[in-house]
């Protein structure tokens, strides 16, 4: 039970993009204890402490007109970046980090930018240095057309996926992958 509690509050932390941890703890444990338990029908501090937790106020506002037509205009400039989105080569990866990691650590650093690509590895600028780094180890970063701020969107997945030519996928060393019906590209 405290093993779920403590992977769910890291990875609550680990959410927040900040250094120090211990300034986004007391917001995320107000999360975590005012969020509704379906297991238990109930709010996890009404049990602990008898009544409901008092949450800021600014969450309770009503939202007015002229604040659903902002977040109304928000949401469609959402959709229409995302609809601009496309995956492309990879210009810039994320790399992973494979030595001892500290509490809260996250898992990859960059976004990185790419020099070189061969097969199996890339040739990657980081911190002034061109670094060959195998592609096991990497995931691409796309940043939106006209983006100024560089925002990155990172692909899903945990590793960059080679796009499938016409023949069958293999492992590095050349073994063939066969993936079972339910992992074929197009089935639902």
């Amino acid at each position: 039970m405290v093993g779920r509690l403590h992977r769910q509050l890291k990875a609550a932390i680990k959410c927040h993009s900040s250094e120090r941890w211990t300034e986004v703890l007391p917001t995320v444990l107000l999360g975590i204890r005012a969020a509704w338990k379906e297991v238990i029908d109930s709010i996890s501090a009404d049990l602990t402490y008898g009544q409901p937790l008092r949450l800021p106020g600014e969450f309770l506002t009503p939202r007015t007109n002229d604040d659903m037509e902002d977040f109304d205009a928000d949401i469609r400039q959402l959709r229409q970046d995302f609809q601009e989105l496309q995956p492309v080569p990879a210009k810039q990866v994320f790399v992973r980090n494979d030595g001892p990691k500290q509490s809260l650590q996250a898992p990859y650093e960059g976004p990185f930018p790419v020099v070189k690509r061969t097969a199996k590895t890339l040739t990657v600028h980081i911190k002034g240095k061109d670094v060959v780094i195998s592609v096991d180890r990497v995931k691409p970063a796309y940043i939106l057309p006209g983006n100024r701020d560089n925002t990155v969107i990172t692909q899903t997945s945990a590793s960059p996926q080679q796009p499938n030519q016409g023949g069958s996928a293999t492992t590095r060393s050349g073994r063939r992958i066969r993936f079972t019906d339910r992992y074929q590209a197009g089935n639902p």
